[in-house]
């Protein structure tokens, strides 16, 4: 008698088993990864503001008061592209915050990261470990 090439039953049992297992390993890394290059990009363009807020209080003797708009430091609203993961504001004279998209938030929409007025960083939740 010929017998059939062919997978068993368990045998694809086990295949399915062991990519179910490494797939439960690779994701978290995945979206920890995810995490970390979306807070590295607010925190790129958060240095970007606050270099343009230091150009424009330049301008008015170090006086950060004219400086809390987008036009007034040269600067197109990041929050229209389509794609950032965060919303940008300019707080108090000097301080810009990163907060969270919340359809990113994955139920932690009050994240955020900030550069403040004297120079600190502070973040929240995820991106907590990111700002030295």
């Amino acid at each position: 008698m010929k017998r059939k090439a062919a997978f068993t039953l368990i045998e694809l049992l086990i295949v399915i088993i062991i990519v179910g297992v490494l797939a439960g390993i690779g994701m978290p890394l995945f979206f920890r990864n995810a995490e970390r290059a979306q807070g590295a990009e607010a925190l790129n363009i958060l240095g970007t503001i606050k270099r343009l807020q230091d150009a424009c209080a330049m301008q008015y003797d170090g006086d950060r008061t004219n400086c809390n708009t987008w036009d007034a430091i040269g600067m197109s609203d990041p929050n229209t592209a389509n794609n950032s993961h965060f919303s940008y504001t300019l707080g108090v004279p000097g301080e810009v915050t990163a907060t969270r998209n919340s359809r990113d938030s994955g139920g932690m929409a009050a994240d955020y990261i900030r550069f403040n007025a004297d120079g600190t960083k502070e973040a929240t939740g995820v991106f907590a470990g990111i700002v030295q």
